[in-house]
């Protein structure tokens, strides 16, 4: 899926959601920018951080500039786990 933004452009291409094993916040892992893949940076959103709007899911509570002035998403140490199809998250619908 795409994340888009309030004016409806895109912003980055949805990867997937991941949950910190510390505190069980889920996130949603966003791969932003590059060409074909090559250069694209992975970011993580927080869930309260999108919407769902009619066949879209919406950055809501944030702009561009902070995505493109957040850290790269890694997982070296394992502090996240990846969510797959059988687990249920909820986001808000506006």
């Amino acid at each position: 899926m795409n994340l888009v933004g309030a004016d409806g452009k895109e912003i980055g291409d949805i990867e997937g959601v991941v949950e910190n094993n510390a505190d069980k916040k889920q996130f949603v892992v966003i791969e932003r920018g590059g060409f074909l893949g090559f250069g694209a940076k992975t970011i993580t959103v927080p869930l309260e951080n999108v919407a769902v709007q009619g066949e879209n899911v919406t950055l809501r509570n944030m702009d561009v500039a902070q995505l493109d002035g957040m850290a790269e998403f890694k997982n070296d140490n394992n502090a996240f786990r990846d969510l797959d199809d059988t687990q249920q998250i909820n986001l808000t619908q506006q």
